[in-house]
């Protein structure tokens, strides 16, 4: 991508749908809209991961569009652009449909680090909420959605010898805040789960595991 245009909004309200316009190449102008999840029930979330570009992600966002959740939560493994940048482009096209009508917030995966990916075109490409929860690294964060306190958390930190102390000491702060009347539904987003059937990555999420078991 020879640009990246990223726009910060403010003051949005709960609830409210905007609508917005993006300039083409040709002149013309889309306008597409969006709904700022509400505070209160029902309340929906979407999920999905480890993507790709193939017809079944295509069937995967539609699915998604088609439920029309409050927000969309992307447990990592994106594009799988393996180090090939032009592939985060036809992904984010893939995902349009459905992105573009509904909030979305990721987490990394092995896809986004590995292979020459190294974090560069994710955080590059794909914002997160960390530094308004006071996190010091965009791999971590949380965030208010509606009903729902959510946090994502970085599977692939350093847990030997306490290397990930500083994820691990603000998630018990970021924890020891939240207001279970405002916010009573507890989510907790990563790529690597503690415990997992998957025999594709035996062992991939153990010293996660037990460094916060531990504690």
């Amino acid at each position: 991508s020879p640009v990246i245009h990223t726009v910060r909004l403010e003051g949005l309200v709960p609830g409210a749908r905007y609508y917005y316009r993006i300039p083409s190449s040709a002149g013309a102008r889309r306008t597409r809209s969006f709904a700022v999840p509400s505070g209160g029930f029902p309340a929906t979330l979407g999920l999905v991961a480890d993507v790709g570009q193939t017809v079944v992600s295509n069937r995967s966002f539609a699915a998604l569009a088609e439920m029309a959740p409050d927000a969309i939560l992307l447990a990592g493994d994106l594009a799988y652009a393996d180090g090939w940048p032009f592939r985060w482009d036809t992904f984010a096209k893939l995902a349009e449909p459905a992105l573009s009508a509904i909030p979305v917030l990721t987490c990394g995966g092995n896809h986004e680090i590995s292979d020459a990916e190294n974090w560069q075109h994710y955080l590059e490409r794909w914002p997160t909420p960390y530094a308004e929860s006071g996190s010091t690294s965009p791999l971590y964060w949380s965030v208010d959605v509606g009903p729902s306190h959510v946090v994502s958390l970085n599977s692939y930190d350093n847990f030997l010898r306490g290397g990930d102390a500083l994820q691990r000491d603000w998630l018990l702060n970021d924890l020891r805040r939240v207001d279970r009347d405002r916010t009573p539904w507890l989510v907790v987003m990563m790529h690597v789960p503690f415990y997992t059937s998957n025999l594709a990555h035996p062992g991939e999420g153990e010293l996660a595991r037990l460094a916060y078991e531990r504690q």
